[in-house]
């Protein structure tokens, strides 16, 4: 496929996730937490994979070692998550949700589903399953 400038893949799905993200974090705010939609990511890995260590996460999410440590650090700080020592390496940390961090995700995954809803409304559902695994597809080739 050419490039096209304007309506290239890299530009229209950097602003589908700035869209998804900022409206994210608006639905977060009525909803009285104030949350970032990177958090959400983080959030969302932990929670469904259990314990992971800080390179699992960069691995999983795609972001820099310095922006993991700090969402770590917030969540730390709000106790939404502990770092804890593995057994056998005693030089690995995991960083495990607690109670508080997963009451937080069940109370955030509502909010997150009816912003998808919102933002793919009025998009035929064959559509957009077929958008998906293409996207799907794309990570596959990286």
């Amino acid at each position: 496929m050419p490039y096209k400038f304007g309506n290239n893949l890299g530009k229209l799905t950097m602003n589908v996730s700035k869209i998804i993200g900022r409206s994210l974090e608006t639905n977060f705010i009525k909803e009285g937490i104030v949350f970032k939609a990177n958090e959400w990511v983080v959030l969302t890995y932990l929670y469904n994979l259990g314990p992971q260590t800080q390179k699992q996460l960069v691995i999983l999410t795609g972001k820099d070692k310095v922006a993991i440590k700090r969402i770590v650090d917030v969540f730390e700080d709000q106790r939404y998550a502990i770092r804890i020592i593995e057994d056998h390496d005693r030089r690995f940390r995991k960083v495990k949700l607690t109670t508080k961090g997963k009451s937080l995700y069940i109370k955030l995954e509502k909010t997150v589903q009816e912003t998808l809803l919102s933002t793919t409304k009025d998009i035929d559902p064959a559509k957009l399953k077929t958008c998906i695994e293409v996207l799907a597809d794309i990570v596959k080739n990286h």
